[in-house]
């Protein structure tokens, strides 16, 4: 609730797979333990409790129908309680098992079914990679019913130094979770880089210090902040991230080219160039990546279309820089009609004019006179045959 009232959303992780699967004492002390197929353990004693009747590796699986359907019970009864609250995010777990692929599309849609009925409010609902590092984030890709994913690194899959862009499924958006990527990274570039190739940068804090986090963490959630105040002053459903060269000098672009719209970013220092769609007049400003309140330069130009423009390197910058670009107005190149007149007695007709034309447009028009008539010639034309 005082998340709420702060406009802050929660997310809510229905099940837990890396403590389980690389700590095995914890295993012992997991409430899916206390199932023995048929009761639970009444915590008054243990004589219908055994531990080896539910095996770790039966967890988040579908091997045994009747554990599945207490797992289904134990989530539903989490959906119920948080049904009054819109603020909640779901995720199905973190890191579960190589093996848990199958169990986590029955858990997606379990809950969507569950969702589907009068009454219930309609959680968003994610799915995350595998046990780190992963080996495979396609299964998310076919998970048509999840809401959001969260992919993982891999030897196929960068996400760190150059990150990847990930071909998610349209209105699907992707998380890049430092948890599966390295949980001990602590990075300014790292949140601009992921943000630049389309995704929505998360930090794992750090759990292990006493009574806070390391300072150096802080430089991150700054640059998290930054690239939030960026995608609220741009229309992100508009942006396609891109990786060439010819479109941003530094590979790092976010560009829509239907309202040239363009993001730049540049880790180090150094001139950013990018490549405008459409003619016309635009403005860009420069910001500093760790304060895009702070502007470093701004300005107008006059582009063609297809245009590449430069911007000059900030001196003595060390936080990198991120340049947005856009078109304030659009240049209309005048249009002219075309007239052809007929002249004499005969009859017949003139083919292939289509105007109107734009300013050193050719047109090539043909007389095709009627059987009776004879043409005789142009005039006031540039050039005929």
């Amino acid at each position: 609730m005082q998340a709420k009232e702060r406009n802050l959303y929660v997310g809510v992780m229905l099940f837990e797979g890396w403590w389980t699967y690389n700590y095995q004492e914890i295993w012992g002390s997991n409430w899916s333990t206390w199932w023995n197929g048929t009761s639970w353990w009444n915590g008054n004693n243990n004589t219908n409790w055994t531990a080896s009747t539910v095996a770790v590796t039966d967890l988040h699986t579908l091997n045994k129908s009747a554990y599945v359907a207490v797992q289904k019970a134990y989530a539903t009864k989490v959906l119920e309680t948080l049904n009054d609250l819109d603020n909640v995010v779901y995720e199905i777990g973190n890191e579960l098992n190589g093996n848990s692929e199958s169990f986590t599309t029955e858990m997606v849609n379990h809950i969507k079914t569950w969702q589907a009925q009068p009454g219930h409010t309609k959680h968003l609902v994610g799915v995350s990679t595998t046990q780190y590092p992963a080996t495979n984030n396609s299964f998310m890709l076919n998970l048509a019913k999840a809401d959001w994913i969260s992919p993982g690194q891999h030897s196929g899959m960068n996400l760190l130094d150059n990150p990847v862009i990930y071909n998610a499924p349209t209105g699907k958006p992707s998380f890049a979770d430092t948890d599966h990527i390295n949980p001990t990274l602590s990075s300014k570039i790292w949140p601009w880089k992921v943000f630049m190739r389309g995704y929505n940068p998360i930090l794992m804090d750090n759990w292990n210090e006493e009574g806070g986090t390391p300072a150096t963490l802080e430089t991150t959630r700054v640059a998290m902040g930054q690239t939030l105040k960026i995608a609220n002053r741009v229309k992100m459903e508009n942006m396609t991230p891109s990786t060439s060269t010819s479109d941003c000098s530094t590979g790092y672009c976010l560009k829509d080219t239907t309202n040239d719209e363009y993001i730049v970013y540049n880790p180090s220092v150094g001139s950013v160039t990018v490549k405008v769609s459409g003619a016309g007049s635009y403005t860009y400003n420069i910001y500093d990546s760790q304060n895009v309140d702070k502007v470093l330069g701004s300005g107008t130009f006059t582009a063609t279309a297809g245009m590449s423009k430069s911007f000059a390197t900030v001196s003595g910058l060390l936080n990198g820089v991120v340049v947005h670009v856009k078109k304030t107005n659009v240049i209309v190149d005048p249009t002219y009609t075309l007239t052809v007149n007929t002249a004499g007695t005969g009859t017949g007709v003139i083919t292939g004019n289509n105007s109107p034309y734009t300013s050193g447009s050719t047109a090539t028009l043909t007389a095709v006179p009627s059987s009776t008539s004879t043409f005789a010639g142009w005039t006031g034309c540039t050039f005929s045959s």
